[in-house]
């Protein structure tokens, strides 16, 4: 086999296999499903904050303030933009009275 056609069918088979690993794994833009699989030590307890749903996308950066706010700085185009795409980062300000 010549290293080309080597090289083609590693290639194929990378992107193959990274397709179905991502198809086995849990929905994370689904929060009930990611909370579900949490495993939490007794006497302990999750509760959900914030998600993607609330706009929480690739956070990179997050710090409360004295009031007990968290401003969370989304870059959705994280780690690099895209050619000819448009970033859209945001800083989040979120509160849980």
């Amino acid at each position: 086999m010549n290293q080309k056609l080597s090289t083609l069918l590693c290639a194929i088979l990378l992107s193959t296999l990274a397709t179905v690993l991502r198809a086995a794994e849990p929905d994370h833009d689904d929060p009930a499903a990611e909370l579900a699989s949490f495993k939490v030590a007794d006497g302990y307890e999750v509760n959900l904050f914030a998600s993607e749903k609330d706009g929480v996308i690739k956070p990179i950066a997050m710090r409360w303030d004295p009031q007990g706010r968290l401003y969370v700085s989304c870059i959705p185009s994280y780690p690099q933009i895209k050619p000819g795409d448009q970033p859209d980062d945001k800083i989040i300000i979120l509160s849980d009275p």
